[in-house]
């Protein structure tokens, strides 16, 4: 008798987890922060960037529908593509729906990932790059993108993946107020010279996260099963949120998509920055 109850609650456990996750999985949050940098523009008080990273190819509804309905509802100013938004071999047609429902209303900018290199010859991915700009997204990939408001600039620069792993230093004007995306977090660290502010993605917000240890996993970079079993893919430094070195900024973003399998453990999000000046 005792078996019997025992293998009943812990198949209503396992089934309760099942839906927790479910829902978990799919209720999307949209989280705001409030970005303070000293040299921004007094024009740009106030400029809203919507971030969307790691998509993965998970749909939000018909062609992304609901997906750029509720960002277009927070009113950006901007909205940041911060990779693998794509992944091939899985059809990126609703991608580019997402891209030409956004780029309708907002402007739209896309930096890779390492997902969106996989699997794809130079032909093939230069054609899928054409298509994102077609489909009316600004590319940035090594390259800088100024913002224009009432005679003042806010640059903003794409890294491209790469760039990230040769190692590559990019050069920031330290009189002008620059935001980067860089899909690795971990460019926060490595990078010479900082921008004011840098976006990322990629670590998925650890996967996993536990009370009183936080984030537990971060991604592999496609290394295979057997090799994440080291410590280097545990208890990543950068999980979500922002971070700081004195004046600059790090502000990294869960993403919506899926890691290894269809399931999140955290939920899928899309970060509003909203940029302040700090000037009287």
């Amino acid at each position: 008798m005792f078996w019997i109850w025992f293998f009943c609650i812990l198949a209503g456990l396992l089934f309760l987890g099942a839906v927790v996750l479910f829902f978990v999985g799919r209720r999307l949050r949209f989280m705001p922060y409030t970005v303070t940098l000293p040299k921004l523009p007094a024009s740009f008080d106030g400029f809203r960037i919507a971030v969307i990273s790691d998509l993965h190819d998970r749909r939000f509804g018909s062609a992304n529908g609901i997906l750029a309905r509720k960002v277009l509802q927070a009113s950006p100013d901007l909205v940041v593509m911060a990779g693998d938004m794509h992944e091939p071999p899985h059809d990126p047609q609703p991608f580019y729906d997402l891209i030409r429902s956004l780029s309708a209303r907002a402007p739209v900018t896309y930096t890779e990932g390492n997902h969106d290199l996989r699997n794809m010859s130079s032909p093939r991915y230069a054609e899928h790059l054409d298509r994102i700009a077609q489909n009316g997204a600004e590319v940035l990939l090594d390259s800088f993108f100024p913002i224009l408001r009432n005679g003042q600039i806010l640059m903003l620069y794409g890294q491209s993946w790469r760039s990230i792993r040769e190692g590559r230093q990019p050069t920031f004007d330290p009189s002008v107020c620059t935001v980067a995306v860089c899909h690795d977090p971990l460019q926060f660290d490595r990078l010479q010279t900082l921008p004011d502010l840098m976006i990322s993605g990629h670590v998925h917000g650890g996967i996993l996260r536990l009370p009183f240890i936080g984030a537990v996993f971060a991604p592999g970079n496609g290394a295979p099963l057997y090799k994440r079993a080291s410590l280097r893919y545990f208890f990543p430094k950068y999980s979500h949120g922002l971070y700081r070195k004195e004046e600059n900024i790090l502000a990294l973003t869960q993403g919506l998509g899926f890691s290894m399998l269809p399931v999140r453990f955290i939920p899928p999000e899309v970060m509003i920055l909203t940029l302040k000046s700090g000037k009287k």
